[in-house]
């Protein structure tokens, strides 16, 4: 059972140097769990974020991984392969109160005209039907003005669809 289950998110924007002061604050820090975007990748291998306390995940036959999940050895989990892609990573883990839930890392490609992917649309609806409670970190490449973008575009408006369709929660960047 995990002492400590916080989680963290974060979109490292393919950087060596972000993979490694996201490492030494997850060691330093004592995180549960951490929900990637964009890591750094090498010959199809997510690289800078492996240490002796945490197992990370991404979908392994991906030659360029948009996501991972990096989970802290103590935490008792499972991927849940069919929702492992190049864009999305998603685990059932159990808290300290013996009760399962998913976390899922989600990357909703830029280029594509819809969002969210099919595979986020069917992880929250295998949560609901299961009645597991999801937290998403994602990298939905939502554009506002308000946020300090040039630009507004119509992925604002997927968030609400999401968080309407089974309770899923989100977690904020470092």
């Amino acid at each position: 059972m995990a002492d400590n289950m916080e989680i963290a998110q974060v979109n490292l924007h393919h950087a060596a140097a972000a993979s490694a002061v996201i490492s030494s604050r997850f060691t330093a820090e004592k995180l549960g769990t951490l929900l990637i975007q964009e890591p750094w990748v090498y010959r199809g291998e997510v690289q800078g974020l492996k240490t002796e306390v945490n197992k990370v995940i991404w979908h392994l036959s991906s030659e360029r991984p948009r996501t991972c999940i990096v989970v802290r050895s103590n935490i008792d989990f499972f991927c849940i392969s069919e929702f492992l892609t190049q864009d999305l990573v998603a685990v059932q883990a159990r808290d300290t109160e013996g009760k399962d839930f998913v976390l899922a890392s989600a990357y909703f490609p830029g280029e594509t005209a819809t969002a969210p992917p099919e595979a986020v649309e069917r992880l929250v609806e295998h949560c609901r039907l299961h009645k597991l409670p999801l937290i998403i970190g994602c990298d939905a490449n939502a554009h506002h003005t308000e946020w300090g973008s040039s630009d507004c575009n119509v992925r604002v408006s997927i968030l609400p669809k999401i968080s309407s369709t089974g309770k899923p929660s989100y977690v904020g960047a470092l």
